[in-house]
């Protein structure tokens, strides 16, 4: 039995860190409109709002984009994917300033949400989808640190899991619940040369050995070794992750979408 862990690399502290940044993205289309579109989510939300709907409807941000036009969807600094500053709070707890200087932090609860949004049985007639969506096969595809969701939502249940596509994972599990599930594991360039990463390496070969051993089906690739190089951790965002994601894809399509 191998334990589920996980753990951060550490952190430099005297490094350089950006604050009040906005993440935004913005997918502009062939043939784009001259006129741009800007969607700037409320209260106690993020650009989630605009993407796709609770019951898997096209949301307005690709509508927009389909039509023509440029769209910006941002995250409001310390929303969503823009990362809150917390300079205000670390220096609270290393006592340097005094809990009077900590900063607001506002959030709505689920009720409120009820109420504020008018949402429920409470306001008869209205269209706001409220069931659960239930995915009756998946691939859970996880990168890096969390890299160990998809197993933790195995060792729930397997239920729904068509197969388990985990990047530069730092985090295996108790073989019994992925036996039966197809997994693959994938690494980059340069692994052996970094004192991070080339131990979860090693820590993943061992757990793909075991797995393998009792029956499981799990496939670890090391990029380089099937002719894709160049990958750093963010293979995703390499300048050849198509070609990455194509590699991935011919994966799922052989092992998972029967």
């Amino acid at each position: 039995m191998i334990a589920l862990q996980s753990s951060a690399p550490p952190a430099d502290a005297s490094g350089t860190i950006i604050v009040d940044q906005m993440y935004v993205q913005y997918p502009v289309p062939l043939d784009a409109k001259p006129l741009s579109l800007v969607l700037i989510h409320g209260c106690c939300l993020s650009g989630a709002t605009w993407g796709t709907s609770p019951h898997g409807r096209m949301g307005w941000a690709q509508y927009f984009v389909r039509g023509g036009y440029p769209t910006y969807v941002v995250d409001q600094a310390g929303r969503g994917r823009s990362g809150a500053r917390i300079d205000a709070i670390n220096a609270f707890r290393l006592s340097l300033k005094p809990r009077s200087d900590l900063p607001k932090v506002f959030a709505a609860s689920h009720e409120q949400a009820w109420v504020l949004f008018r949402f429920g049985p409470r306001f008869a007639g209205m269209k706001f989808p409220i069931g659960a969506v239930q995915l009756a096969r998946t691939v859970l595809v996880s990168h890096s640190k969390f890299g160990i969701y998809p197993f933790q939502t195995a060792k729930l249940s397997t239920k729904g899991i068509a197969a388990i596509v985990a990047i530069e994972p730092d985090a295996r599990g108790d073989l019994r619940p992925y036996l039966h599930i197809p997994v693959l594991i994938v690494w980059g360039d340069f692994i052996q040369a970094s004192p991070i990463w080339a131990p979860r390496l090693k820590a993943c070969q061992s757990f793909a050995a075991a797995a393998n051993k009792e029956g499981g089906k799990v496939d670890l690739i090391q990029l380089p070794l099937v002719g894709i190089h160049g990958n750093t951790h963010m293979m995703m965002q390499d300048t050849n992750n198509i070609e990455v994601a194509n590699w991935i894809l011919r994966w799922i399509g052989t092992h998972a979408d029967k």
